[in-house]
């Protein structure tokens, strides 16, 4: 396992997002990220509507990551990656080390993923 401080730069929907890793020696680079363990509605079909709230639920913990003093407001923890290339990660606020992953389901906008 492996922790990055990170910054976000889009929310592809509610468990996927797009940071911009802070990789070390003054060097980034930017990822697609899968929540690990978290599945959130799809925002297309029967499931938008679902899905759309997802998204703004992670939106708006997102804003509260990047009230933070810090210029990297989140810190990643990557497992491994999945079949599409993303990393399947945990992400914590630095404020408070609160986790996205968690807060999620908590808030009943995702449920358990085993992958």
């Amino acid at each position: 396992m492996w922790d990055y401080r990170a910054k976000l730069k889009r929310i592809v929907d509610g468990d996927t997002l797009e940071v911009i890793i802070d990789v070390g020696f003054h060097g980034t680079q930017t990822e697609q990220l899968r929540l690990l363990g978290v599945n959130t509605p799809e925002m297309k079909g029967a499931s938008r509507e679902a899905g759309l709230k997802a998204k703004q639920f992670t939106h708006e913990w997102l804003i509260q990551a990047g009230q933070s003093p810090s210029e990297w407001p989140l810190i990643v923890n990557t497992e491994k990656d999945d079949v599409f290339g993303r990393y399947l990660a945990t992400v914590y606020r630095t404020a408070d080390f609160v986790s996205l992953n968690q807060a999620l389901l908590n808030s009943g906008n995702a449920v358990k993923d085993i992958r």
